[in-house]
């Protein structure tokens, strides 16, 4: 079985898993509090001189890293948002 490699929300509650099949084929999943919102799904492009769908292969994954944005909301119940 390949490695799945999870990526968490800052508080933890939303969790996104990513890996590779054993035929190269990249799929994803979505968990919210332990509870499944999206089962293995496919991932990839597919166009029209190449196929990202199929036979890849992980090269290297990077640490995680925190990112803080703060932007401006024209409508909506918060003008100024950090995330």
């Amino acid at each position: 079985m390949h490695r799945t490699y999870t990526l968490k929300s800052p508080i933890t509650k939303i969790s996104v898993g990513f890996k590779l099949t054993y035929s190269g084929e990249p799929v994803y999943s979505i968990v919210h509090s332990d509870s499944v919102v999206l089962k293995e799904s496919k991932l990839g492009v597919l166009r029209s001189d190449r196929d990202f769908t199929i036979n890849l292969s992980l090269d290297s994954v990077s640490s995680q890293e925190s990112v803080i944005d703060k932007y401006t909301l024209l409508h909506g119940k918060w003008l100024n948002c950090m995330t």
